[in-house]
């Protein structure tokens, strides 16, 4: 049974190149966050059972809703002028909206909030390798589905 947790990565590597357009880009966004967000309550199901799921769902769902058009470029280029709660909060402790720091700072909220067990991690570093340093952003999708999906299996194999 423990091999089919493996395909988890795939999934979510793919769920999250759909979430950020990569793949389809006609499917509405709230059932791209929907797609995103199964495989975390599936996990705390597994590991945890019902109210874990739904928390972690709920989580991972509010957390893919987050706007991370603010974020995403990791200094690169000058972020778009939108705002939200997040990126509100970050200005409001003085980082300027061009630095690097600025997109670390907000990709981390966005990630923990996404996967309290280590996406402030993942969701930052996937966004560095694939738009600073490859200057790619359906990379950046890419690993971040990947990243999540190795971190779930792991949680599995670990817990169960």
């Amino acid at each position: 049974m423990e091999y089919l947790w493996f395909l988890l990565i795939p999934y979510c590597a793919a769920a999250y190149a759909l979430h950020g357009g990569q793949i389809a880009t006609g499917v509405n966004r709230q059932v791209r966050n929907l797609i995103c967000a199964l495989p975390f309550g599936l996990v705390g199901f597994l590991t945890f059972g019902w109210p874990i799921a739904l928390v972690l769902f709920i989580m991972a769902f509010i957390g893919s809703n987050i706007g991370h058009d603010n974020f995403w470029e990791m200094g690169t280029e000058p972020n778009s002028p939108t705002n939200n709660w997040l990126a509100n909060i970050i200005e409001k402790l003085g980082v300027k909206r061009d630095s690097t720091l600025w997109c670390v700072l907000g990709m981390g909220v966005k990630g923990f909030i996404t996967d309290p067990f280590g996406g402030f991690i993942t969701l930052p570093l996937a966004y560095y390798i694939g738009t600073r340093m490859k200057f790619n952003t359906s990379m950046a999708e890419w690993l971040t589905g990947i990243f999540y999906g190795m971190r779930l299996v792991a949680m599995l194999l670990l817990i169960l």
